[in-house]
């Protein structure tokens, strides 16, 4: 696939509609639990035994109460009111469970918008990416070879946000789940074109919708270097605004997520490699990325509170048959990253406005911590190797 919008076409070669209903491969049985189960123990023997990095888990007896004593009350009972305070809190992020203090009008004011998602490129030329650290959330998934980023904005105020690159027909089914974003990409070939544009659960401004809301970089090479200014494409934003449901669990203040200890792991998304470990000091997963460690444009390494992996199948597009399509509604294993513990469970999506569900071995919700999240899209075999600590600490100090 091109990157930019196919120029022209004769009027003998109309345009293409795509029956994308047809593309989702069937899935005839759902993930065995137990199964499941089985691979968290396998998971956990894997971490016990140490795996290669990214270099490359009788009754005691009752005794019988003493009869209470009647005592003959010579003084009326007093009552004691009960008084129940309500703490006032502000708004909750749906994409990150973070509740904001009910004081921040300007936090509040930016939940009130709509969810930006633009296209990202991924392959090393294009690092370090711009605005990527304010993500809420980023769904990393295959297209041709190496793999893309679907970065989703709500709750900061991003300026800046880039490499911007085209769409696939994988995005469609993913964008319901926003409410009604705006998507800002580069371009793409006649029949995704098509798609997005019948769409109509998004605000589509691609490069060629919204040629002013885009720039090209001098500091990197075309096609790794279309920028978007975020303030001026939501400029664009129709009213009124269609707001997102929130996507996952998150644990209460205190609350276990369960799990078991995790020092990271590494995988493979398309031929894309990437790794977490788990940092204690910043409670979050840092993130290495095509065999290096990934860095935002202002030199920090991105560190999200949560990873998602969601194994997933794909099919070819109808669109383009050399391009694949996740196949996001249907069901899978899953596993959930958090506050350095790993959770396995099965992943369940009925519908395109629907979230994924997210389910443990022992038939509990998965939870996630309030903030951002990673989220990995593996083809369909593909599940995450777990690190040693030695290797997590080489990868810490390199």
């Amino acid at each position: 696939m091109t990157d930019e919008t196919s120029n022209s076409s004769n009027s003998a070669q109309e345009a293409l509609t795509v029956n994308r209903e047809g593309t989702r491969a069937s899935q005839k049985k759902k993930p065995n639990r137990k199964l499941t189960l089985g691979l968290s123990l396998l998971a956990v023997v894997a971490l016990a035994g140490g795996a290669a990095g990214l270099g490359l888990s009788g009754c005691s007896k009752k005794t019988e109460a003493a009869a209470p004593v009647k005592v003959k009350s010579t003084t009326a009972p007093t009552t004691t009111p009960t008084t129940t305070t309500t703490i006032a809190v502000g708004p909750t992020a749906a994409l990150t469970g973070v509740q904001l203090n009910l004081d921040d009008a300007a936090g509040a004011a930016l939940l009130a918008r709509p969810v930006l998602v633009a296209k990202m490129d991924n392959s090393p030329e294009a690092m370090p990416q711009i605005g990527i650290e304010q993500a809420d959330m980023v769904i990393e998934l295959k297209v041709e070879g190496i793999s893309r980023y679907m970065t989703v904005f709500q709750s900061k105020d991003v300026q800046q946000i880039g490499p911007i690159r085209s769409a696939r027909t994988s995005d469609p089914d993913l964008l319901a789940m926003f409410g009604r974003p705006l998507v800002a990409w580069s371009g793409g070939n006649e029949n995704v074109v098509q798609v997005m544009a019948e769409t109509p659960w998004i605000q589509s401004e691609s490069h060629s919708q919204a040629p002013d809301a885009y720039s090209r970089s001098s500091a990197k090479k075309a096609p790794h270097n279309l920028i978007l200014d975020a303030p001026k494409l939501y400029s664009y934003a129709d009213q009124p605004t269609v707001l997102p449901s929130q996507l996952f669990n998150y644990v209460t203040p205190g609350q276990d997520p369960g799990g078991t200890p995790v020092p990271g792991f590494d995988m493979k998304v398309g031929m894309s490699p990437m790794g977490f470990v788990w940092d204690p000091a910043t409670s979050t997963w840092l993130r290495w990325s095509n065999n290096r460690r990934h860095l935002a444009a202002d030199g920090a390494q991105i560190a999200p509170t949560n990873v998602v992996v969601l194994e997933t199948p794909y099919a070819a597009s109808a669109a383009d048959s050399r391009s694949p399509e996740a196949q996001t509604i249907g069901f899978g294993n899953a596993w959930v990253f958090t506050q350095g513990r790993m959770t396995v469970g099965t992943w369940e999506r009925s519908a395109r406005d629907q979230p994924w569900k997210l389910t443990s071995a022992t038939g509990q919700p998965m939870l996630l911590t309030p903030g951002s999240t990673f989220v990995e899209l593996p083809e369909t075999g593909t599940s995450p190797r777990l690190l040693d600590e030695a290797t997590a600490a080489q990868l810490q100090a390199g």
